[in-house]
C-alpha cells in the first residue's frame, strides 16, 4: 500500500457511531420527525423515510411516551444520523427498526 492510498484510507469521511459498531437501520415511516431533543414538542432539525437508513448514534428513555402506529406505546427514543440527508437528532423508536 503506498503513501496516497494511506492516507486517503485515513481521510475517507466515516460517522463516529458506524465506526464505532455499525448499528444502524431504517425508518419505517415516511416523514418521519428527526428533533433536536427526545421530545414531542422538540424542534423539528429535519426527516426520514424509508430507504433513508440511519447510523445509530445513541439512546435516551424515560422521554415523552409515543403512541406506535400499531397502538403499543413507547417512551425510548433513539438519537440517529440520516444517512441519506446527514441530519442527526431524536426519532421515537416507534418509527425506526434496527437492521
Amino acid at each position: 500500500m503506498g503513501i496516497a492510498s494511506l492516507v486517503a484510507g485515513l481521510l475517507s469521511p466515516v460517522p463516529a457511531a458506524q465506526a464505532a459498531d455499525g448499528r444502524g437501520g431504517d425508518f419505517t415511516a415516511h416523514g418521519v420527525k428527526i428533533r433536536a431533543v427526545p421530545r414531542l414538542n422538540g424542534h423539528v432539525r429535519g426527516h426520514g423515510n424509508p430507504g433513508d437508513g440511519f447510523t445509530w448514534n445513541s439512546g435516551q428513555s424515560f422521554a415523552d411516551p409515543v403512541t406506535c402506529p400499531n397502538g403499543e406505546v413507547k417512551d425510548h427514543w433513539t438519537y440517529v444520523i440520516n444517512n441519506r440527508t446527514k441530519v442527526e437528532g431524536y426519532v421515537s423508536d416507534c418509527f425506526i427498526r434496527e437492521d
